[in-house]
């Protein structure tokens, strides 16, 4: 399997192979389908006993880890950030209804694999809550520029897998080529300058766009000085006139699918929401596969 899926194979399909799922800030986008993209997450912070807020998105890529932007994590000091697992309508709370688990094979080499084969209860719930233990931001990131824009957070305890909460795919290889679209999925503003996160989890398909490209319609009526060299190998460009991800989008997942046996299931996060010029317009993502050892030394030490 060209990706990193064959620890999941199990969960995200049947054992006749059939998909598991239910069904097949966006802006140009349309509603997701109610558990299309089980390994999505939101991220929040929440001060004191405040109300948790809601700003940024996450992928689910092990029972433990969630990826995220490092520019959505440089609160740490100041309270405690929460994910949220399962959701779909922001509006609705189905943090008590029970869901069936998917249980499978766990490979020795997960971070605390020991862990996650223990709770054999049939159920879990469909939105689960889970506080951050740990922000793990990439150690050459600085707080200011884009670039290193990437961050792992490790869960207070592992999400229990269903088919509305399923790890993403992680790429072994940089196979994501000029012209090629992909999905962009969260609950981020849905214009320039709006106020209000989607209710709803949305996604939209987007173009990706050289490096070239990018670099000169996104500095061309703009100075350099959050990206100071420009547009990096480790960045990915995608979007076009009306198709983009927004604020609020950041840290959510840029998505490619595998296709296998004439069908697609696992979705593999080639990149993350990091920034933009304006919405609607094009977006720069940080290539998950630039820093796929960084990533693997967390969620699979072994």
């Amino acid at each position: 399997m060209p990706t990193v899926c064959a620890a999941w194979a199990s969960y995200w399909r049947t054992g006749g192979g059939e998909c598991v799922k239910q069904n097949q800030l966006i802006v140009g986008g349309v509603k997701a389908k109610l558990g299309e993209f089980p390994h999505i997450a939101i991220l929040g912070f929440q001060r004191g006993n405040e109300k948790i807020e809601w700003d940024c998105g996450g992928t689910l890529i092990s029972p433990h880890f969630v990826l995220t932007a490092a520019h959505c994590t440089q609160r740490s000091n100041e309270g405690q950030y929460w994910v949220m697992l399962g959701e779909h309508d922001r509006d609705s709370n189905a943090t008590m209804v029970p869901w069936p688990k998917i249980l499978g094979p766990i490979p020795p080499s997960l971070f605390h694999s020991s862990e996650l084969g223990k709770d054999s209860s049939g159920t879990a719930v469909i939105e689960q809550l889970l506080r951050v233990e740990e922000v793990i931001d990439h150690p050459e990131y600085n707080g200011y520029l884009t670039y290193y824009d990437i961050s792992l957070l490790r869960l207070s305890k592992p999400a229990e897998l269903t088919s509305r909460v399923l790890p993403a795919c992680l790429p072994l290889k940089p196979d994501v080529v000029d012209s090629k679209e992909l999905t962009v999925a969260g609950w981020g503003r849905t214009s320039f300058g709006a106020h209000e996160l989607s209710q709803v989890l949305l996604k939209v398909n987007v173009p990706v766009v050289s490096l070239l490209e990018c670099q000169f319609r996104l500095f061309r009526h703009q100075d350099l000085f959050r990206a100071p060299k420009g547009i990096m190998v480790d960045q990915l460009c995608a979007g076009e006139k009306g198709r983009d991800s927004c604020k609020g989008d950041s840290g959510g997942p840029l998505i490619d699918q595998v296709s296998r046996g004439g069908s697609k299931c696992e979705h593999t996060v080639v990149g993350v929401v990091s920034f933009g010029r304006g919405c609607g317009d094009l977006g720069v993502y940080t290539r998950v596969y630039a820093y796929i050892d960084w990533i693997t030394g967390y969620i699979a030490p072994n």
